[in-house]
């Protein structure tokens, strides 16, 4: 099912806070999020591209769950959930040694979406 104009320009809106609140908490300029569905993937950009590195999903009204992207390339369920300041920080929390420019690489996170 198609989203509708106001639907996509949520799902950005929440891309873009999030990306904000992430770049926030450290030095992570390079980290991106983008709006993917139900999705907000968050990826490493760098010379070479984007790599996904974890996926909020908006569960309903503004709760979010995280998922980790594991090296074999499956998105791996995390234990957290809630309104989208809290997820982006236990994200940042948990996982700050992928989202550091200086660990990532395309054997951590895998690639695609």
């Amino acid at each position: 099912m198609k989203k509708t104009a106001s639907e996509a320009g949520v799902a950005h809106a929440y891309a873009a806070r999030a990306q904000q609140l992430i770049r926030a908490r450290g030095h992570y300029s390079h980290i991106s999020v983008r709006a993917y569905g139900a999705h907000l993937v968050v990826e490493a950009i760098d010379t070479t591209g984007s790599q996904p590195l974890a996926r909020l999903t908006h569960l309903r009204a503004v709760e979010f769950a995280l998922t980790f992207r594991a090296s074999n390339g499956r998105w791996e369920p995390m234990p957290f959930a809630g309104p989208l300041e809290q997820v982006t920080a236990d994200l940042v929390d948990t996982l700050a040694p992928y989202l550091d420019r200086r660990n990532f690489s395309v054997e951590i996170s895998g690639t695609d979406h």
